[in-house]
């Protein structure tokens, strides 16, 4: 009953609750050491988040009776804290036993390989400190580097025991438990241990190759000094393949939620390590755009199977993952211009513009801070946000029952509850009892009691057969969410197609337009260039006469030359003689 009634609301627990907490109160006041331990517990998971439990036990007994023992008093401190909204004087050493224990309690259950004590140690824990205003008194802990210290050596420990499978179902939801119990308190405060870093290098490189513990892992590697290259440097030489297999693998993301966890981990951890100069250059050289083209394509892309992970796109994991990746880009932008335009590329999608605004309607607050950060960007795409959260507006402001229920009641309060007419009728109620005898009221009370009984039963009954319709109901519109989201993804990818479509036709048509224009402007010119070669023609006839008349009278001119050459010598000849003969 411990393990059933752990985070689980059983529907026949609510009406026998009185009965079940006195039972469970005379066990934990008899002092046996087996049941007390088993008692506190079912007590502290019926009082888990259920208000109405916290009144009746808070009736019914003091809390601080029960510390006593070792074994009890992790519930004793659990019981204590969940009713320190009634007490209100929950003091600094109550946390600080919380703390000590939930150490104490981790350290001895990684000894008995129990994971499922483990979980239930370290939800409580991890609950207690996000809820509550005394996340200062974590700073006040003394013993703490010596306690992460064994932590870790623990971890350590399930790597180098060689007498069990390292990867078996029970070690790896240990190791999973154990490194997230951890990523929870390094950020709460971080320890001053020498070599810390290398060991937690160590072990998150032991378990990234584990689907199941991969995300935590990775995790884990947020708490490293990044600035410290040579602690980090196993993780760079293994961090290529790592992003290989990704790129190469056959699955799509996203495919399932612990893939999603993985890969956001990731893409966390390159964020990080982006902003460390003496790491930037390799991380740029090893971050592709075929990684993101991978993580996007089931969102924008037109892959067959992408189908199939419709009902993951609008999850707030789906999310979370695909702001993480815009924002790795954004971030690999301000150290390399090639990712401009990719990041420019994947804001012309209307599915990216629905992604961010789910994000702002209902991310969480990393999420919506991380969104909000880029919208302060150039090329941030803040009208096509803001269409997109217009359209997911009647979807998100839709009044609930419970709240118009409550502006009822405040409306209610301002008037009187009863009117005089209606003040009157008890008062002849009244005046007729006086003469009525107690036995006849016993009598009459006692019927209206079993009556009330008989009622009681059937409303049971009725409560019963509502609750069944209700979780009838919660599983049909769970199913028609999904289905909601399934169709939504396919009208984002429809829409795209049909934007294409319209790209492409207009692109036909000026094509089409361009020819005409073309086959125009080559008609006109194919007519002067006729006549251009018509004129062409007649000149070359000209010139080729001309060049007959030029070479007739070169010829002419070579006779008169040799004519003129024959003469001169004759010439010549006649002045010789002359010579002589005047001589």
């Amino acid at each position: 009953m411990r393990d059933l009634t752990g985070g689980i609301k059983i529907s026949w627990v609510t009406p026998n609750l009185p009965h079940l907490m006195s039972i469970l109160t005379k066990w934990v006041e008899c002092g046996e050491e087996e049941i007390v331990p088993l008692s506190l517990a079912i007590l502290g998971n019926l009082c888990y988040k259920n208000r109405p439990a916290i009144r009746t036990l808070s009736k019914c007994i003091d809390i601080k009776k029960f510390l006593r023992g070792f074994k009890t008093d992790i519930h004793v401190c659990k019981l204590f804290i969940i009713l320190d909204c009634f007490h209100d004087d929950a003091s600094e050493d109550v946390f600080l036993e919380l703390i000590e224990l939930t150490f104490e309690s981790s350290i001895v259950v990684f000894k008995t390989r129990d994971s499922m004590l483990l979980r239930h140690v370290i939800e409580v824990f991890t609950d207690v400190w996000d809820q509550s205003n005394h996340v200062q008194v974590f700073q006040n802990f003394k013993n703490y580097n010596n306690k992460i210290d064994l932590m870790v050596s623990e971890l350590e420990s399930i790597l180098h025991d060689g007498g069990v499978d390292m990867r078996s179902d029970n070690n790896n939801e240990f190791a999973n438990l154990g490194i997230k119990f951890l990523n929870f308190v390094l950020k709460l405060r971080q320890p001053n241990l020498p070599a810390l870093d290398s060991r937690l290098v160590n072990i998150a490189l032991n378990w990234i190759q584990v689907d199941s513990v991969c995300s935590e892992a990775l995790t884990l590697l947020r708490a490293v000094d990044v600035n410290c290259s040579s602690v980090l440097e196993p993780f760079l030489n293994h961090l290529p393949i790592f992003l290989r297999s990704i790129t190469n693998g056959d699955d799509e993301i996203p495919t399932c939620i612990e893939n999603n966890k993985k890969i956001n981990s990731l893409i966390e951890i390159l964020r990080v390590l982006v902003q460390s100069e003496n790491i930037r250059k390799r991380v740029l050289a090893m971050v592709k755009e075929e990684l993101f083209t991978k993580i996007f394509t089931p969102l924008i892309g037109t892959s067959s199977t992408s189908g199939m992970n419709n009902l993951n796109m609008c999850s707030t994991g789906a999310t979370l993952l695909y702001v993480n990746c815009l924002a790795l880009i954004d971030d690999l932008s301000n150290y390399d211009d090639c990712w401009i335009r990719f990041f420019t590329h994947l804001m012309l999608y209307k599915q990216i513009h629905m992604v961010l605004a789910q994000a702002l309607y209902n991310g969480s607050k990393e999420t919506k801070a991380l969104t909000l950060t880029m919208s302060s960007g150039f090329y941030f795409p803040i009208a096509e946000v803001s269409t997109a959260m217009c359209e997911l507006q009647a979807l998100t402001q839709i009044d609930s029952p419970v709240q118009e229920s409550n502006n009822r009641r405040k409306d209610d309060n301002l008037y009187p509850m009863m009117s005089v007419t209606q003040t009157e009728k008890p008062d002849k109620v009244l005046s007729l009892l006086e003469g009525v005898s107690t036995s006849d009221i016993m009598e009459y009370y006692e019927c209206i009691l079993a009556r009330m009984s008989h009622a009681e039963q059937a409303e049971r009954a009725s409560l019963e057969a509502v609750l069944s319709r209700c979780t009838s109901l919660q599983h049909t519109t769970a199913q028609l969410e999904a289905e909601l989201s399934r169709l939504h993804q396919k009208l984002l990818q429809t829409e795209q197609r049909y934007a294409d479509a319209l790209k492409t036709k207009e692109a036909v048509l000026l094509k089409n337009k361009l020819n005409e224009w073309m086959d125009l402007e080559k008609s006109k010119y194919s007519s002067d260039l006729s006549l251009k070669e018509k004129t062409i023609n007649e000149k070359t006839q000209l010139l080729e006469e001309y060049a007959k008349q030029l070479t007739r009278l070169h010829e002419e001119k070579r006779i008169l030359d040799d004519t003129s050459n024959q003469l001169k010598l004759v010439v010549a000849k006649l002045e010789d003689k002359l010579n002589m003969v005047g001589w």
